[in-house]
């Protein structure tokens, strides 16, 4: 959504102000600062819209919730916990093929 022509001074959107009222508290120059332009609609998934546990080395990437993170997290973690302290794999969510996404 673009909020200002360019070379414009921009009024901001009223639905962002929670996220720019205390920027002025991090640095004074904030208050000379105007938005630009704002990106949405970023929902991380894959094709078959399921979650991935995957292992490459030492670190363990958990992906592809969509827009149901809030709900999955704490499952996810759960289960990644349990991989950590046991090695227990959930067959449902843990890729076994680093090359699969």
């Amino acid at each position: 959504m673009r909020l200002c022509q360019a070379n414009q001074r921009c009024a901001a959107h009223p639905n962002l102000s929670p996220f720019t009222a205390n920027d002025y508290a991090l640095h004074p120059a904030f208050a000379e600062a105007s938005l630009v332009e704002v990106g949405t609609d970023a929902r991380p998934a894959f094709p078959d819209n399921l979650p991935r546990i995957r292992r490459r080395g030492r670190t363990v990437y958990v992906n592809g919730l969509y827009r149901h993170g809030f709900l999955l997290a704490p499952v996810l973690a759960e289960l990644v916990a349990d991989y950590v302290d046991t090695g227990a794999v959930d067959p449902e969510v843990f890729v076994a093929d680093p090359a699969q996404r």
